[in-house]
């Protein structure tokens, strides 16, 4: 795994947006997938998803989306 914190107060949003900038789009792509699948019925036993593994998937989608946006962005600025 790729740093999937366990306990809620592990989380700590300012730091793990940090992080999630400082990492590669394959490290983020692997950050995600694991978090994805800690919010899974699979890896939960069937119950709903901490919340921990929540905020974590939805920063990395947040993450990706941005460098997205920015790619598209700055291809658009050199046509």
């Amino acid at each position: 795994m790729h740093g999937i914190g366990f306990k809620p107060d592990d989380v700590e949003v300012t730091e793990l947006r940090e992080r999630l900038q400082k990492m590669t789009e394959a490290e983020l792509l692997a950050f995600g997938k694991d978090a994805k699948y800690m919010c899974s019925p699979y890896a939960n036993l069937g119950k709903p998803p901490r919340e921990c593994f929540v905020l974590q998937l939805n920063e990395a989608k947040a993450e990706w989306r941005r460098r997205q946006e920015f790619a598209r962005d700055s291809s658009e600025a050199k046509k």
